[in-house]
């Protein structure tokens, strides 16, 4: 439980640190992560979810390539944040997985929107077509994002095969 808190509380900080230091504050942001691997006690479970972190990288490209973001410079730490969210799958918001899927849906898409519209507030992104309209995109892609991350995770961590 212990690590539950560290974990929930440490994905904040990553947060923080990734939209207000942006690029300027990468290396505290890969401390974190470091940290994070450092002391989990699901390690192995943990990495194997990594690479979900480029399905949110690509989609954040994707908004980006359609005019939905616009970066001051290139956010690097944008992945940090992906690898940091990915790995709270496994840890601070396991509870999800319990939840149907309408239920992740309506949550990605609450939450996920949210997120943005703080980073833009905060000043890491831009965005061009005004918080409106950002935000229904948004919300469609993170109530398909959030259940897809959570079915995908379950089976890069279950033990055995796979069916």
């Amino acid at each position: 439980m212990m690590f539950f808190w560290a974990q929930a509380i440490g994905f904040q900080l990553l947060w923080f640190n990734a939209i207000l230091g942006q690029n300027q504050w990468l290396l505290l942001g890969i401390g974190l992560l470091l940290c994070s691997v450092a002391f989990s006690p699901k390690r192995n479970a943990d990495l194997k979810l990594w690479p979900l972190a480029l399905v949110g990288l690509a989609g954040d490209a994707l908004l980006t390539l359609t005019g939905v973001f616009v970066f001051e410079q290139f956010p690097l730490w944008l992945g940090t944040i992906w690898l940091g969210f990915v790995f709270t799958l496994n840890h601070s918001m396991l509870w999800l997985q319990r939840l149907q899927r309408p239920f992740q849906a309506m949550i990605g898409a609450i939450a996920g929107t949210l997120s943005y519209l703080a980073g833009a507030r905060l000043g890491a992104v831009d965005l061009p077509n005004g918080q409106g309209i950002t935000a229904l995109v948004l919300a469609a892609y993170w109530a398909a994002l959030l259940p897809g991350l959570l079915m995908m995770s379950r089976r890069l961590t279950a033990t055995g095969t796979p069916s």
